[in-house]
């Protein structure tokens, strides 16, 4: 029987190596707030004990989402992502939905976002847990109406009154307690298939080094929006920009296709199907020593702990010393409803 894997990477490492210099088998990984890097080979990096698997009652290993994030993601993204760095930019509606739901899990895989979904579900159902016990002292034991206790819902969807016991609530905050990490296991992938869905659809660029290397990070599927007075950090932002580095000599940037929604509010709609059907070409770019030095900047202020490149890049000491500008999560009170907010980190 083969030995399961207990170190699992939550940025693959077939496609960490892509970073790394010719003829190199080590990364130069940048720590924030740290004053030197180390040298690494991508199988050591990015990767926790039994990440995304726990324990069943009868005491074996379940390691299913594993194998699936290998099979939806890894192994048909990957392939996508090597067609790009070799400058084939010719996708059909396969390979381009294979690396939307590749960038679209690896954006939910990493740590920083798993955690924010844990304990904001967490404070959701302490939060109900304390209106609860509030209603009860005013009006009596009863149940308690809520839209949604999953802050993945979306506020535009509508759906059946939901009520809930106290029994089932305090379920919910003891199976949290004894498997913290379930909340985020068991949606990463729902997560995922929403998101790829929009990064499908996008304006997609890649962007090829003239001069100069890209780098990575442990936050790869970078989410930015161009207005700092706005604090609501949703993917349907008009000035959503997203930013995956593919390898050292190139990276994608994807934005809404505004040009693409103007026309088809103009058309019938069996003409729009139709063009809906037809598959976005990809715009191709040249990146002067400059604009890779911005992309390489902004994956470090978005990253969350770490930055990783092919060779030495120092100036990433100074730039991982500030405060990460990654999204941050919280759950805010609105009357009788509690309601998921993501903000930028930037803000």
């Amino acid at each position: 029987m083969p030995t399961r894997p207990k170190h699992q990477h939550y940025v693959t490492r077939a496609y960490l190596e892509g970073f790394l210099d010719p003829g190199e088998q080590h990364l130069f990984c940048y720590g924030r707030r740290r004053s030197s890097p180390f040298r690494s080979q991508p199988s050591e990096l990015a990767n926790e004990r039994n990440y995304y698997s726990f324990r069943r009652t009868n005491g074996t290993w379940d390691d299913s989402l594993e194998h699936t994030i290998e099979e939806v993601a890894e192994g048909p993204g990957l392939e996508v992502i090597r067609m790009l760095s070799s400058g084939k930019t010719r996708l059909d509606w396969l390979k381009r939905n294979a690396l939307a739901m590749l960038m679209a899990v690896q954006r939910f895989r990493v740590p920083h976002l798993r955690q924010i979904l844990d304990s904001v579900q967490a404070e959701m159902v302490r939060k109900l847990l304390t209106e609860y016990n509030r209603k009860e002292k005013e009006r009596g034991p009863g149940r308690l109406w809520m839209k949604a206790v999953s802050p993945i819902r979306s506020e535009t969807e509508t759906g059946p009154p939901a009520y809930i016991t106290r029994e089932t609530l305090e379920g919910m905050q003891q199976s949290l307690q004894s498997d913290p990490s379930q909340f985020s296991r068991n949606t990463l992938i729902e997560l995922a298939v929403s998101f790829a869905k929009v990064f499908r659809r996008m304006k997609w660029t890649v962007h090829y080094s003239k001069r100069g290397a890209f780098i990575t990070s442990d936050c790869p599927t970078l989410l930015r929006h161009e207005r700092t007075d706005v604090q609501h950090a949703g993917i349907i932002r008009p000035d959503t920009h997203i930013e995956f580095p593919l390898s050292r000599t190139s990276l994608l940037s994807m934005t809404h296709d505004f040009a693409l929604l103007h026309y088809l509010d103009g058309l019938p709609p069996n003409a729009a199907r139709q063009a809906l059907s037809r598959v976005p070409e990809i715009a191709v770019a040249q990146a002067d020593e400059a604009q890779v030095h911005e992309f390489n900047l902004r994956q470090a202020q978005y990253c969350s702990r770490w930055s990783f490149s092919g060779g030495r890049e120092d100036w990433l000491i100074p730039a991982l010393n500030e405060n990460s500008r990654n999204v941050r999560h919280r759950v805010v009170q609105e009357g009788d409803m509690f309601k998921f907010e993501t903000l930028s980190g930037a803000c």
